[in-house]
């Protein structure tokens, strides 16, 4: 019988993820399903800081760590869309990830909680259902829960499939433009488009991270029956807020300069 442990909601605690870890098998040879933590930590180009090292610095055990702007589109010159699901596939298999895994994606104790959900759902996006976020690993650090740092050892490659995409959980620029015009139209469809910036960026008070200029961001009244959220990375947290698992949610994957 598998002693794999379960883990039953989206968002967990740190001691549920520790107990889940704890039922890790640690064998090459054995092919039951493992809980692997996965850190997301990406910071805004006008940061200064960089995930990859805040990552060397301190981690969960065995964490694998998911480069944001190495998993992506090559061919799109904007930031952070979706890479392929070949490209996805690869590198699932290059972190050592098995479709049957159940992943708890985390982020740099100094942000909380920013690009884990980002990451989530790029997972879910590809058919990885068995996807969870870590509320906290700030949390997980100050409970007294085991770090480790350094490079660490290089997990074994897996065989990852390629998956199929789920256009259903996804808007490209085309129809959120599209939409944007319908919206409050007589008989147009009731819908709702979320800017999940900053109510400083979204005023245009504070500066953007990067070039670009965002044009007309709409948000209507009324009960949407869909709701699109455009951005990188808070969308994703904004759909973690809302209800992720239920609610009629499509998110545009790339960053407000598109």
């Amino acid at each position: 019988m598998s002693s794999h442990f379960t883990l039953d909601t989206y968002i967990v605690t740190p001691a549920e993820l520790n107990s889940a870890l704890q039922k890790n098998v640690h064998s090459k040879l054995s092919t039951a399903p493992r809980t692997i933590p996965l850190c997301a930590s990406w910071f805004l180009p006008n940061d200064g800081r960089h995930g990859y090292k805040t990552f060397l610095e301190q981690r969960i055990p065995h964490a694998r760590f998911f480069d944001l702007d190495a998993v992506k589109d090559p061919h799109s010159p904007y930031p952070h869309m979706l890479p392929s699901p070949k490209i996805f596939a690869e590198a699932m298999q290059h972190m050592g990830i098995r479709r049957e895994d159940s992943v708890v994606v985390y982020d740099t104790k100094e942000l909380g909680i920013f690009s884990a959900p980002r990451v989530s759902w790029t997972l879910k996006v590809f058919g990885h259902e068995n996807v969870h976020v870590l509320n906290n690993f700030k949390k997980w650090v100050e409970e007294g829960y085991p770090t480790e740092s350094g490079e660490g050892k290089e997990p074994s490659p897996t065989e990852y499939p390629v998956p199929e995409l789920d256009e259903s959980k996804v808007i490209v620029f085309e129809e959120v433009k599209e939409l944007a015009k319908e919206m409050k139209k007589e008989g147009a469809e009731e819908i709702q488009i979320l800017d999940a910036r900053s109510k400083g960026r979204w005023e245009g008070k504070l500066p953007e991270p990067r070039e670009g200029k965002l044009i007309d961001m709409f948000s209507a009244t009324g009960k949407p029956s869909k709701v699109f959220c455009c951005h990188v990375h808070s969308p994703a947290a904004l759909r973690t807020v809302l209800g992720c698992q239920t609610a009629n949610i499509r998110l545009h994957p790339g960053h407000h300069s598109s």
